[in-house]
């Protein structure tokens, strides 16, 4: 794998919060036209070094090795090693490529594989030194995030002291992490807050903060236990309140030796479940790629996400395309498809368009059709950024329009803020 040479008197700030290190970041040409250094100046002892994660993951163990001569570093190789056999290599493996390149294009992502990812991760540093500036692979943001945090362990750690021992590293980062809710919901803000020790994660608090008062804790408010204890008798649920079922939500977390799949959801408090393991779902993505701090969760999870109608309706199925980047959404497509032939569009179909026109027409109606309706009502979604319930009906349209509403208002409800790619099936609204 090709080797990137770095002066490592350009990544000083990058590991600062290691090594206290407070002189400024310079690029690598003007570091390597200086004389050299005497031993006592050099930040890092010379050496080769590896770091590796504790435990395979899906069947790889991912690992990095770099260089360390005259404060220089070499990145030697990112790559993962099979459970199977130590020898065989995620980069040469031809079934792991193939597989992840059908998946990134199934949800998608742009076409990437190891062999591909870990020459451009190396090339990105290279071009700074900085850790901090190395640009995520798009569709490869779990191994980027690998890929840094092994850097900054092992700069932090064994190169300050010439340990060229494997340096073992926890699927979790030590530090304390906290993330927050996107919204408020009926005046309260959820968030929990972790800490990890030895590489070692303990969930310190499940709470809410009150809208109009952020020192309220929702766990210390008892006109809502006493109406949470209350509204549920009315509907035949257990009683739990705040304090009780975070405690429960914790206490599962625990057990379940921190499996979200298998912490089970607490009778009466449906909604604080499902919080409590999407909050979870952060917290642990963020301690395994070392941020530390306070985090809040975006509205909705970057991808590409489409609903269709649960039926056909006059031989055509609507269906909504839209994608999430960086909190923006865009809708990609809105259209239906026929249920003899599902790769035939209304917006295409000719016959459709006269049959439509000449129909609105004969009723004194606006004339439209799919192409024509598809776009205003596109149109409409971004001029009212991103609030779908401001979209006007389409005049000559109300069914399409009132349908564009349901799909894209469901998907950014359900899928877009679960991060869930797979289609979702919404049934019409009640006449």
């Amino acid at each position: 794998m090709k080797k990137i040479i770095v002066t490592l008197l350009a990544v000083s700030l990058a590991v600062s919060a290691f090594a206290g290190c407070t002189s400024n970041s310079q690029s690598s040409s003007n570091v390597a036209s200086q004389p050299s250094q005497s031993a006592a100046e050099l930040k890092y002892k010379d050496g080769t070094y590896r770091a590796e994660a504790a435990d395979f993951h899906y069947g790889w163990k991912d690992y990095v090795v770099l260089t360390i001569k005259n404060d220089q570093i070499t990145i030697d190789e990112f790559d993962a090693y099979s459970e199977q056999d130590n020898t065989k290599l995620k980069s040469k493996d031809e079934d792991y490529k193939t597989s992840m390149m059908a998946g990134n294009a199934k949800n998608g992502l742009p076409e990437t594989y190891p062999a591909k990812y870990s020459p451009e991760l190396i090339a990105s540093f290279g071009k700074t030194g900085d850790v901090e500036q190395v640009e995520n692979v798009a569709g490869a943001t779990s191994a980027s995030n690998t890929f840094k945090r092994f850097i900054r362990e092992i700069l932090g750690k064994n190169a300050l002291t010439g340990d060229t021992t494997t340096l073992v590293v926890n699927k979790y980062a030590d530090g304390e992490y906290k993330v927050m809710s996107a919204d408020y919901h009926y005046g309260w803000k959820d968030f929990v807050v972790a800490e990890v020790k030895d590489g070692v994660l303990t969930v310190k608090q499940y709470d809410a903060i009150n809208q109009e008062d952020p020192t309220k804790l929702k766990s210390q408010d008892e006109e809502y236990k006493t109406n949470m204890i209350a509204g549920n008798k009315k509907n035949n649920l257990p009683e739990t309140y705040p304090e009780k079922y975070s405690a429960e939500l914790v206490a599962a977390f625990t057990a379940a030796d921190g499996d979200l799949s298998k912490v089970e959801t607490v009778a009466g408090a449906t909604t604080a479940t499902e919080s409590f393991k999407k909050l979870m779902t952060a917290v642990l993505k963020n301690a395994e790629n070392g941020v530390t701090g306070e985090y809040t969760l975006p509205q909705y999870v970057d991808g590409t996400y489409r609903a269709e109608m649960s039926t056909f309706s006059h031989g055509w199925k609507d269906y909504v395309v839209l994608t999430v980047k960086d909190g923006k959404v865009t809708i990609d497509e809105y259209d239906s498809f026929n249920e003899t032939d599902n790769t035939k569009l209304k917006s295409k179909d000719a016959d459709y368009k006269e049959s439509m026109s000449a129909g609105n027409k004969k009723n004194g109606m606006p004339e439209t059709y799919p192409e024509k309706y598809s776009k205003e009502l596109v149109d409409s979604f971004n001029n009212a950024n991103g609030d779908v319930t401001k979209v006007e009906n389409v005049a000559g349209a109300t069914s399409s329009s009132n349908n564009f509403k349901l799909l894209v208002g469901q998907l950014l409800k359900s899928n877009a803020a679960t991060g869930d790619t797979t289609t979702l099936v919404v049934e019409p609204a009640a006449e």
